[in-house]
């Protein structure tokens, strides 16, 4: 299983919401809870938007 994301490894690792989003408030509690679902997950990888 895949789960891609519209952001950068390091703004994921380091828990930072994209620059641009029409609700930081929700792009935060997206971001939050996609970190715990892959962290409970460790099988499956993490596609990261903006790099290759």
């Amino acid at each position: 299983m895949a789960i891609p994301l519209p952001h950068t490894r390091w703004g994921f690792d380091n828990n930072v919401i994209p620059g641009w989003s029409e609700s930081a408030t929700q792009a935060r509690v997206s971001l939050e809870a996609l970190r715990k679902f892959s962290e409970l997950s460790p099988d499956v990888r993490v596609i990261y938007g903006h790099e290759q």
